[in-house]
């Protein structure tokens, strides 16, 4: 690969990142099961861990119709970067927003999208309060 492509290729990604900063919340693993207010027309991220070289990705399995999928990024863990890993762990964020006020379930699997019988490897599930 051409340095300068991999170049264009960090600064898309970097940008693309920067729009991560602007969720006025962030979900994490250990949110699972919870009850979560967001505001109505912000967005709002969920940051779990994956393993993307095995091919398992999360994707939003329950969307309730008042939230939308915005977009989805994938970058390596600190660790993996530091100890130069090839396929370490990766955080990968989803982004959501809420179009109208509502409350509902938003589940999240990870599994490999190939696969369509198989069941998740692991599931995030939080109930979503739009107000």
């Amino acid at each position: 690969m051409r340095p300068d492509f991999r170049l264009s290729l960090f600064c898309v990604a970097f940008a693309t990142s920067l729009g991560c900063a602007t969720a006025t919340v962030t979900l994490r693993a250990d949110d699972a099961g919870r009850v979560v207010e967001v505001p109505v027309g912000e967005p709002f991220a969920v940051e779990l861990l994956s393993l993307p070289s095995t091919g398992y990705r999360w994707a939003p399995s329950e969307l309730p119709g008042f939230l939308t999928h915005l977009d989805a990024m994938a970058w390596p863990t600190a660790s993996a970067q530091s100890l130069g890993l090839v396929g370490g762990s990766h955080r990968e964020v989803h982004q959501f927003q809420a179009r109208t006020a509502g409350t509902g379930a938003l589940v999240l699997e990870q599994r490999r999208p190939w696969e369509l019988n198989a069941p998740p490897v692991e599931t995030f599930s939080v109930t979503i309060e739009a107000k």
